[in-house]
C-alpha cells in the first residue's frame, strides 16, 4: 500500500464548497474592516476657535478655526472694525458667540455661515461685555458695564437676552451709585445671574424674576469691590472680596443657594483681580492666588469637605492662566521662568507632581491655555508680546505641534469645540 504523503502548507485540504465559505468571509470581513475604518476617519475632531489679528495681513485678521492636527483651517469670520472678543462655542458646537469692540455682540455658525450681529451698543466709558449661552443652546445672556467700577462718574451694568432671531432684550440694570459692587455672575447653565449689591449677595432668575437676597449686608466695609463666581453643579457661589490701597488682602466666602455659608477665610490676595479664583469640576475645590512677599504668588487649593486650604505651589512666583482640566485631575498654569521665558506646567492632584510641558519650547510669552474636552490635550499661545502662534501639547507634554505660522500676527483667546 501507497504511504500517504504530507501535504505541503502550500495545498488547500477545503473542498470547493469551503473555499467558497472561506472567501466570502473574508470578503465580509474586509469590507467591514473598510467600513469600519471610513467611519472612524468620517468622525469630526473637536475644532479650536480663536481670533488673529495682523497689522501686516489683512487675510489674518478674524476668527479661525483648525483641527488639532492642524488640519482644516478655515476663517469663520472676516475681520470687523473694533477688535474681537473671545468666542464662545455653544454648548452643542453649532454655534460661536464673539464681542466686537467691547460693545456689539455677534453670533455665527460653526462653519461660518450666517454671521449675524445681535446687539448693537451704544458708545460708553470703559465698556465690557460678558457672554453666557444658556443650555438650550437657543439663548444668549450677556452683561454689558459701562465705567462700572472706575469711574468718576457713576456708572451702569445691566444684562441682556438674546432668544432666537428677536432682538435683544434688555432684563435688568443698575448704576454703580445704586450699591451694586461686582461684576454679574452667570450660573454655568445660564440660567440664573449672581451680583452683589449694598454689601449683600444676590440672585435672580434671567428673566429677572424671582430675586433672592442670599445673605444680610456684610458689616465689613473694609472691601471696595466682589468678584462672584458659580460652582459647576450651580449650587455654590464663591463671593472674594477686595480691599484697595495698601491692605493686600483678600476674603474669600463659600455660600450654597439657599443662603448657608458653607466657608470662608482670609489670605492676601491681588487687589481688584477679577479671575482670582476658579472651581474644580465636581465643584468641591477651589483653587486660587495667594499673594506672597515681593509681589509673587502661590498656588492654593481649599476643600469643601475637609475645609482646609494648602498650597499647591513649592515656592512663589509669576503664575497665571489657572485653569482645570476637565476631569478635574490636573491644573494647568503659566510660571514667568525668567523676563526671556515663561512655561506651561501642569499639576497633577493625585501625585502632588508639577511638569514644564514647554521645556523645549522657549517662548517670551506663553498665554490662555485651554484643555481639551477629554483632557488628553492642551492649546495655548506662545511667542513674543507682539506676535505669537498657537500649539498644541499632550497632557504628558509629549506630541508638541504649532498649529499656526503666519508672520506678524497676534493670537488670542483658543477655545475647544464642546
Amino acid at each position: 500500500m501507497q504511504k500517504p504523503q504530507p501535504r505541503s502548507l502550500n495545498q488547500t485540504a477545503f473542498s470547493p464548497k469551503t473555499a467558497k465559505f472561506v472567501f466570502i468571509a473574508l470578503l465580509t470581513f474586509a469590507i467591514t474592516l473598510t467600513s469600519f475604518s471610513t467611519i472612524a476617519q468620517s468622525v469630526p475632531q473637536k475644532a479650536i476657535a480663536y481670533t488673529s489679528s495682523s497689522t501686516l495681513n489683512p487675510n489674518q485678521i478674524g476668527i479661525f478655526s483648525i483641527q488639532p492636527t492642524g488640519r482644516d483651517r478655515r476663517e469663520l469670520v472676516s475681520a470687523i472694525a473694533g477688535g474681537f472678543g473671545a468666542p464662545l462655542w455653544s454648548a452643542n458646537g453649532q454655534r460661536i458667540a464673539f464681542t466686537v469692540g467691547e460693545q456689539d455682540v455677534y453670533i455665527v455658525n460653526a462653519d461660518g455661515s450666517n454671521l449675524k450681529k445681535r446687539f448693537a451698543g451704544e458708545a460708553c466709558k470703559a465698556p465690557s461685555l460678558k457672554l453666557q449661552w444658556l443650555s438650550d443652546n437657543q439663548r444668549l445672556a450677556f452683561s454689558r458695564s459701562c465705567d462700572g467700577f472706575t469711574s468718576d462718574t457713576p456708572g451702569s451694568v445691566s444684562w441682556y437676552l438674546i432668544d432666537g432671531n428677536k432682538p435683544a432684550k434688555q432684563i435688568w440694570s443698575l448704576d454703580t451709585n445704586q450699591g451694586i459692587r461686582s461684576n454679574l455672575a452667570f450660573s454655568s447653565d445660564g440660567r440664573q445671574v449672581s451680583f452683589v449689591k449694598n454689601r449683600s449677595l444676590y440672585k435672580i432668575n434671567i428673566d429677572g424674576s424671582g430675586t433672592t437676597q442670599l445673605t444680610p449686608a456684610d458689616s465689613e466695609t473694609m472691601y471696595d469691590f466682589s468678584s462672584v463666581v458659580w460652582s459647576p453643579d450651580r449650587r455654590k457661589i464663591a463671593r472674594i472680596d477686595y480691599a484697595s490701597g495698601k491692605a493686600q488682602t483678600q476674603r474669600i466666602s463659600i455660600v450654597q443657594t439657599d443662603g448657608k455659608l458653607l466657608a470662608q477665610w482670609k489670605s492676601p490676595g491681588i487687589n481688584w483681580s477679577i479671575a482670582n479664583l476658579i472651581w474644580s469640576p465636581n465643584s468641591q475645590q477651589v483653587a486660587y492666588y495667594h499673594l506672597e512677599s515681593d509681589n509673587l504668588q502661590s498656588i492654593y487649593q481649599f476643600d469643601l469637605t475637609t475645609k482646609t486650604s494648602k498650597a499647591l505651589t513649592r515656592k512663589p512666583g509669576e503664575y497665571n492662566d489657572l485653569t482645570w482640566s476637565p476631569d478635574g485631575r490636573q491644573l494647568a498654569f503659566t510660571l514667568k521662568i525668567d523676563p526671556s521665558r515663561t512655561a506651561l506646567y501642569t499639576l497633577n492632584l493625585d501625585r502632588s507632581t508639577l511638569k514644564d510641558l514647554t521645556q523645549s519650547l522657549k517662548a517670551e510669552s506663553i498665554d490662555d491655555p485651554n484643555w481639551s474636552p477629554d483632557s488628553r490635550q492642551l492649546t495655548f499661545i506662545a511667542g513674543a508680546l507682539d506676535k505669537n502662534n498657537l500649539y498644541v501639547i499632550n497632557r504628558d507634554g509629549s506630541g508638541l505641534k504649532q498649529l499656526t505660522r503666519d508672520l506678524n500676527t497676534f493670537i488670542s483667546a483658543p477655545t475647544w469645540q464642546p
